[in-house]
């Protein structure tokens, strides 16, 4: 049989997790040939063949601070607690918001004494010598790399140990981490990341090695994660939400806004109790096994423009950018949330891509002062969910979903499917932090500037805290760093378990009771029901009685909304000219085609059914209803080979790419 090269380091880990990241040279390329026999079928073609697999070599450089070393009582160090993380993804696919990811394809972990000896430890009372930065080097052999693929590296140093792939609360950097990965240029002003490409199986049988990736770690990582809430009071968003027809962009954002009221709130200190019980974070925290910095000097929400193709340029809002929206960190993202049955059926992943308010950054609400950090804010969601219809092509395969009733301009121009926005639960992703640059206190150098200009600590005070408290929530701001790529998702560990999407979710807080069973977040808990799914975001449907006809593959699915609408330029209602998907972004979907519409379900219609975590207040009371792919033998079937027979879909696949299996057949 072929064989791989895959030359292993008893010192670190290789496989794949649910990870997202940060930041990172140039790479040559060597083959390398091993004898294998002749005639094998590769697995991945149906044959006993184990497919053959790539190799990464090259080195770690890092340039940071000195290790926090753990120390014995006498003040001696023992041992160095950080590791350098290396997770690799596609490059077509990086984490957001330059792509959807929510895992790495790869990782791998070097411990911290492969990089610094003992005699590198931050002194107990460093000297300005000391806090000086310093630089090491470290080779790395990866191998087990799928071939075929172009992949980009991202790492960092975790500098206090606490990076745990398998645990969404501690995968990712925190304060005082150094960020960095493979770049085209590490010193460009605007590094970019260097494209890794494999050849494929059929062109490399015996497998193939890759020398010379070299990845650098530069960055110190000046955030902790975003750890946030969202309020009560926030409303789900209706299926059949338009983006409003007002011409001034304030009351526009306005309008938007008040589709669901939504506003996050950072966590700013550990005894700060869960909106939806009486637990603290703090100790929920800690039963987690994490670390975390409340100093305001740390955790705030920069407010930084998005570049996401590294360009130079900052990117206009993916939604609202038609209008001259710029696109913001922190980036708020919703993922529509799959249960096990439609993972495995393949139906497609839905984003929904929000943003905080736009005119908070310039100073719209505030005499014009830009704001530049947030403790809070509000949530605006443009009414266009973003369909990925095949997970291979994830860049280019983008389908919005826009409800009818929308100006004609919407729907043209690029493929679009004018249907309802799908309904259901979705995941909250708040996207925030800051590598590199420095952390500026607001009030002491407005004062400190004001005195050199010729004023009194007395006199220059009140007019610094009123600068302040325009400039900041925090007080603090960060200035000339670049994204570090931190995140945090509600539902997370410290919630409940999200058994309605993740079957395996078990209460990792609480310790078993005397029978061996875990506490359930009925009982009394560690759990916070905020960080579970009953604190993230839903998308309901008002009205079942105006489905469209799933056997219909004209246009709109032959809603009339879809097929003429009315011309922002003109004010006239006009037909919509749709362009048609691709024939590689319709193929995956081609199956769900002809198929109805899952029946609109909440807990009083189906028992145990995980209706919508955000209720619709609308005349008649609180709406709940959502669709999802749930009942055996009604929604779909389990086949003999154990794949999921669909039997109905949760929202119609893009009426183009119906039209393409029609016209073939």
């Amino acid at each position: 049989m072929a064989t791989s090269i895959t030359q292993r380091s008893p010192r670190f880990v290789s496989r794949g997790a649910l990870v997202t990241a940060l930041l990172a040279a140039p790479l040559a390329t060597s083959v390398v040939a091993c004898e294998s026999p002749q005639g094998d079928t590769l697995r991945s073609m149906g044959g006993p063949t184990p497919d053959p697999t790539g190799v990464l070599r090259g080195s770690v450089l890092y340039s940071g601070p000195r290790p926090e070393c753990l120390r014995r009582e006498d003040g001696s160090a023992y041992a160095i607690p950080g590791r350098v993380v290396l997770l690799m993804f596609r490059y077509d696919n990086p984490p957001p918001p330059s792509g959807s990811a929510t895992s790495a394809e790869n990782f791998m972990v070097l411990p911290g004494d492969l990089v610094f000896s003992l005699d590198d430890c931050m002194p107990a009372s460093p000297s300005a010598e000391d806090l000086a930065p310093i630089m090491r080097s470290v080779g790395f052999t990866w191998p087990s790399v799928r071939l075929g693929r172009t992949y980009q590296i991202r790492g960092f140093y975790d500098a206090d140990g606490d990076f745990n792939p398998f645990f969404s609360v501690r995968n990712l950097a925190t304060a005082g981490d150094v960020g960095g990965g493979a770049f085209v240029s590490a010193s460009a002003p605007v590094p970019v990341y260097q494209p890794i490409e494999l050849p494929p199986a059929s062109e490399a049988p015996e497998g193939f090695a890759l020398d010379g990736v070299a990845v650098t770690l530069g960055a110190v990582v000046r955030t902790e994660r975003p750890i946030f809430q969202v309020e009560t009071d926030t409303l789900a968003l209706s299926s059949q939400a338009t983006i409003p027809l007002i011409a001034d962009s304030i009351a526009r954002e306005e309008a938007l806004y008040q589709l669901t009221d939504m506003r996050i709130t950072l966590v700013r200190d550990p005894d700060v109790t869960d909106l939806y019980g009486a637990n603290p974070f703090g100790t929920a925290m800690t039963a987690a096994g994490m670390g975390f910095d409340f100093r305001a000097s740390r955790h705030g929400l920069p407010i930084l423009n998005i570049d996401a193709n590294a360009d130079g340029t900052p990117d206009l809002h993916p939604i609202l950018g038609s209008t001259g929206v710029p696109w913001y960190l922190p980036a708020i993202l919703m993922r529509r949330a799959r249960n096990a049955i439609e993972t495995r059926a393949g139906i497609p992943d839905v984003l929904l891509i929000a943003t905080i308010r736009p005119t908070v950054p310039v100073g719209v609400r505030q005499g014009f002062v830009p704001k530049q950090t947030l403790a809070s804010a509000d949530v605006v969601i443009p009414p266009v969910a973003v369909a990925i219809t095949n997970p291979a092509f994830p860049a280019t395969c983008r389908v919005p979903y826009i409800a009818p009733g929308n100006i004609a301009e919407l729907y043209e121009g690029r493929p679009v499917d004018c249907q309802e926005l799908p309904t259901g639960n979705y995941d909250v992703n708040v996207l925030s932090g800051m590598a590199g640059g420095r952390v500026i206190d607001v009030l002491a150098d407005c004062v400190a500037e004001c005195v050199a200009g010729g004023g009194t600590e007395d006199t220059c005070t009140p007019g610094c805290r009123t600068e302040t408290a325009l400039r900041t929530d925090t007080g603090y701001v960060f200035e000339a760093g670049a994204y570090s790529s931190q995140a945090w998702s509600i539902p997370n560990e410290l919630g409940c378990p999200d058994t309605a999407y993740r079957t395996t979710a078990v209460n990792q807080l609480d310790l078993p009771r005397a029978d061996g069973t875990l506490p359930e977040c009925a009982d009394s808990t560690l759990m916070l029901r905020g960080q579970g799914r009953a604190g993230s975001f839903a998308v309901v449907d008002p009205d079942g009685e105006n489905a469209p006809d799933h056997l219909s593959s004209a246009d709109g699915h032959g809603i009339a909304a879809c097929t003429s609408a009315i011309r922002s330029t003109t004010g006239m209602v006009t037909p919509v000219t749709y362009t048609q998907p691709t024939e590689e972004c319709c193929a995956p979907v081609l199956p769900f085609c002809n198929l109805p519409l899952c029946p609109l379900r909440d807990a009083t219609t189906l028992e145990g059914y995980p209706e919508a975590s955000r209720s619709l207040e609308t005349p008649d009371g609180a709406m709940r209803q959502t669709r999802e792919m749930r009942v055996p033998d009604v929604d779909y079937r389990v086949r003999t080979d154990g794949s999921i027979e669909p039997l109905c879909v949760p929202f119609l696949m893009p009426a183009g790419c119906c039209q393409r299996l029609e016209s073939a057949s």
